[in-house]
């Protein structure tokens, strides 16, 4: 009997030593969305690939966000170089010279591409958080936007030491539309 119960409280000891250890992911989302809300602007650059099904279009731009907008200028492809793409609480607009970029939309209508740094920015701050753990050297943060058929899934890497975003992808039904990675992130 004595040895049962040896085994018993052996076995309730190792259990409850491994609940000691919490993941810290979910934190390090709410910490990153606490620095973005208490900051008037921050900046970063995207690399996206919209995947349009029968094509990818590639392109590149700097991000401002401000207290209401993003405006973000692209720099690449060279074609459309220089437009710049102002998103507010209101609407978007695309301004270059009188010309007006269209790149279709992703999603079932629910994504333009160049929209994506706009809702990348709002679910940092704001969306609902469906769920975070650790991927590699970085933490995944998994955003829902939108409801039923019009939902979006964001899923965002946060580097693991400075707790910035990285790399991006946006999934639409199980499908992969927008893949982004993020460099010169600055608060």
């Amino acid at each position: 009997m004595r040895k049962r119960f040896l085994i018993g409280l052996a076995l309730l000891m190792v259990f409850l030593c491994g609940c000691e250890k919490q993941d810290k992911s979910m934190q390090k989302a709410l910490d990153l969305r606490s620095l973005l809300l208490s900051q008037e602007e921050y900046s970063f650059s995207m690399d996206a690939a919209a995947d349009f099904g029968d094509t990818i279009f590639r392109f590149s731009m700097d991000c401002e966000k401000e207290e209401n907008s993003v405006e973000c200028t692209i720099t690449a492809p060279e074609s459309i170089c220089n437009i710049k793409t102002v998103r507010e609480n209101d609407g978007a607009s695309i301004l270059f010279d009188g010309v007006r970029v269209s790149l279709g939309s992703l999603a079932n209508g629910n994504l333009a591409p160049l929209e994506a740094p706009w809702l990348l920015c709002k679910a940092m701050e704001g969306e609902y958080i469906s769920c975070t753990g650790r991927d590699g050297n970085c933490v995944r943060v998994t955003y829902l936007l939108g409801y039923d058929d019009q939902q979006l899934q964001l899923d965002v890497w946060l580097d693991e030491i400075t707790n910035i975003p990285r790399n991006a992808e946006f999934t639409y039904k199980g499908r992969s539309v927008l893949r982004a990675s993020i460099t010169n992130f600055e608060t």
